[in-house]
């Protein structure tokens, strides 16, 4: 499912017009973004939660040319789904 098919149900199901629930989803994906540039939890009831976790070891990044070094360790979004959406779906079937 792509954000155009997740609208067209939205909008189906609420009987809303497709133009405003387009802008409040894409609006809810840009807050969660930002909460996660945060390094904020994101919780999604009936789905699980995003959490942004260090990947690496940390390593001195230049911020700017000719700037200041500073120490930065990589990241990535972790997606840790509720227990009932874990028994239906083996995500970890996916990595095999």
């Amino acid at each position: 499912m792509n954000l155009t098919d997740l609208i067209g149900i939205v909008a189906q199901v609420t009987e809303q017009p497709e133009a405003k629930v387009k802008d409040a989803l894409e609006t809810a994906i840009e807050v969660m973004a930002d909460a996660l540039a945060d390094h904020e939890s994101v919780k999604l009831p009936g789905l699980g939660r995003l959490d942004v976790c260090q990947v690496g070891m940390p390593r001195a990044v230049r911020v700017a040319p000719y700037g200041q070094t500073r120490e930065m360790a990589p990241h990535a979004v972790r997606f840790r789904a509720v227990k009932r959406l874990k028994k239906e779906v083996n995500i970890r079937a996916a990595y095999v």
